[in-house]
């Protein structure tokens, strides 16, 4: 097995949900207002539930294929050839996603911290401790985690609290106005950022310390997500309205500048930057080792630290090369990417459990002796 490592439950729930709790907090609030207006709220509600039909499925693929990853298994269930399609697929989609993260931090800092220096500057620079931090281990994935994913969530239930005496309750009026129909269009791309979450598990469920409880473990990890998201559409919508909100690229940053408490609490926003990129770096990081790893597994490596260098050009090439300007890579998130990430995240894992149980692959598991 490439990986020798293990982390716990914490730091397994902490490293899947570093995509929902990194870029989402920032980015999700604008989609969400955009489509859902006043009745944007509705939509953590409304993805809250096939996210844990999601959790009940890999982590049901988890203990028929225990010791396996999504990568490994997909072989097992599907074949040798059409597996390694599969598993040549998500191995692709962690690579891809990592890239357009490393693309969004990039194109944040240039935008709003050092508008002087070249984009290519900070991909180099991100990249090159990505592929440092991936060379050294899981381990040391986990632990950068645990750092900074807390901190970023209790920093924004902060920000909201104190953000409390800007806000307007009228702007969750009228309810359900134009149905549900925009809730739902408005959910997909939340959705996404829930799957991504979920597909994290099914790459971290062997190097688990205890993996009979991880069940709950990712439940809990969904659910605070949902919460986390949440509060944080709900701090947007009733500060800037239904309409400002949909319209600002991240509504999370204009909020913070808002706050001034007493003229001593004010132009925070700088410790939330910087609180932001760690989370997103962090991430990055992670999902740059889901690539490298499923790498070494498609073609049976006893080792894939030799692979972080090499991919780690293509990492950086691709996050500077595939969008022309921040408006692109929104859109392209919206209208391209959350489609495309629920294909891998949803119907993927779906189609193996089925194939899984149709052709008796896997072993028997029981639920209570394995503590949950």
């Amino acid at each position: 097995m490439p990986e020798k490592g293990r982390i716990s439950l914490g730091q397994a729930a902490i490293i899947a949900s570093s995509f929902a709790l990194g870029t989402g907090i920032f980015v999700l609030p604008a989609f969400e207002i955009n489509w859902a207006r006043e009745d944007a709220w509705l939509i953590q509600v409304l993805v809250t539930f096939p996210s844990l039909i999601l959790v009940f499925i890999v982590d049901k693929l988890g203990r028929k294929f225990p010791g396996q990853t999504i990568i490994q298994y997909s072989e097992t269930i599907l074949g040798k050839y059409l597996g390694k399609v599969f598993g040549f697929a998500v191995t692709l989609f962690f690579f891809w996603t990592g890239s357009v993260i490393l693309y969004e931090l990039a194109a944040f800092l240039v935008s709003a911290v050092i508008p002087e220096t070249p984009m290519m500057v900070f991909l180099i620079v991100s990249g090159l401790l990505i592929a440092y931090t991936v060379y050294n281990g899981l381990e040391t994935i986990g632990r950068l985690h645990v750092w900074f994913i807390p901190i970023t969530v209790f920093s924004l239930i902060f920000i909201v609290l104190l953000a409390c005496k800007e806000m307007n309750l009228n702007y969750f009026q009228p309810f359900l106005a134009n149905g549900i129909a925009p809730v739902i269009r408005g959910a997909r791309t939340s959705n996404s950022y829930h799957g991504c979450m979920i597909l994290a598990m099914a790459m971290l469920t062997p190097y688990i310390n205890k993996p009979g409880k991880i069940r709950k473990s990712y439940i809990y990890a969904v659910i605070v997500c949902s919460l986390v998201y949440g509060i944080n559409t709900v701090g947007c919508l009733a500060v800037f309205g239904p309409f400002e909100g949909g319209r600002v690229s991240m509504p999370t940053i204009e909020l913070v500048k808002m706050i001034n408490i007493a003229d001593i609490i004010q132009r925070i926003e700088v410790l939330l930057i910087l609180n932001w990129v760690g989370a997103v770096f962090t991430m990055s990081t992670a999902w740059f080792y889901f690539s490298v790893l499923g790498t070494a597994q498609l073609f049976n490596l006893k080792k894939y630290q030799f692979l972080v260098f090499p991919m780690i050009l293509g990492y950086i090439g691709v996050a500077a090369l595939n969008y022309r300007s921040y408006p692109v890579f929104v859109d392209y998130i919206d209208r391209i990417w959350a489609p495309y990430a629920a294909v891998h995240e949803f119907l993927l894992p779906a189609f193996l459990l089925l194939v899984a149980i149709i052709r008796r692959r896997g072993i028997k598991t029981d639920t209570k002796s394995q503590g949950v």
